[in-house]
């Protein structure tokens, strides 16, 4: 297959999950069953497929009639980043998914988006309940992910440099957790299907090259300096940003009550 944009967004569109599979047309006819079965109104998907994926041919049947886009080779966080910077950019809210997910909760983007704007007066991460973590609060390592525009643009891209999706989650908790923009929902349920990690099975390719030292070292070359010498900055901009946001909710909640003091 050629590269190609096929899409029919509904509108208004309030999130945009865009899932990204390589090697996995099997994987991907599952995710997309359960994200049709939970998603609430408002909700779109689109899959981003390479040109050099050995198995392209295999996913025809399984992106009939859906939103997709067939480019060059990305790595993950690139595909992400892509896709919402540059082809569909100022959606209020994303979600950036691999193949090896399966949605459980019914209305999980609404649960998240309204943590988000609860707990992070609209600025921050949510994360779903993975089903690998027994104890989230102890790794804080965010899976399945949904975040806003606004937090997108202001880094330029939300996902990092690297040749895989390693490293993403460590740089969102790093980032995020300490400034109060990183929010756990415990009630939305997107498994990951960690197969070595959860027990379920062997790693398969995709899985093996994202923990390998290959990738470990492409996202360590970025990570490194950032956090020496640009995160402090970043996360102080981000700080004021929210808590002058926070602190603008606060006055027009103040003027509401005034307004309506039988409320």
């Amino acid at each position: 297959m050629e590269k190609q944009l096929r899409v029919s967004f509904k509108t208004p569109m309030r999130l945009l999950t865009v899932c990204r599979s390589y090697r996995r047309p099997k994987a991907l006819r599952t995710l997309l069953q359960s994200w049709d079965e939970t998603h609430s109104k408002g909700s779109e998907i689109i899959v981003y497929l390479s040109t050099d994926d050995p198995k392209l041919h295999n996913y025809e049947n399984v992106i009939a009639g859906r939103n997709v886009i067939i480019d060059d080779h990305r790595f993950f966080g690139d595909s992400i980043n892509h896709v919402t910077q540059n082809i569909f950019p100022k959606i209020p809210y994303y979600q950036g998914i691999g193949d090896d997910h399966v949605y459980h909760t019914h209305g999980w983007d609404s649960l998240m988006i309204g943590a988000i704007e609860k707990e992070t007066a609209g600025w921050g991460m949510a994360a779903s309940n993975d089903l690998v973590e027994k104890d989230w609060y102890a790794m804080r390592h965010p899976s399945g992910e949904v975040y806003p525009w606004r937090l997108a643009e202001h880094l330029n891209g939300m996902y990092p440099p690297s040749h895989s999706q390693y490293g993403a989650d460590i740089y969102f908790e790093i980032l995020l957790y300490s400034i109060g923009l990183l929010v756990f929902v415990k009630d939305a349920v997107i498994e990951h299907n960690c197969w070595a990690a959860t027990g379920k099975g062997e790693n398969d390719e995709n899985q093996k090259y994202s923990y390998s030292q290959e990738a470990r070292n492409s996202f360590l070359s970025w990570f490194r300096p950032w956090r020496e010498t640009q995160m402090p900055a970043d996360k102080a901009r981000l700080k004021e940003i929210v808590d002058t946001e926070r602190a603008k909710r606060t006055v027009e909640t103040d003027e509401n009550s005034s307004d309506n003091p039988s409320a």
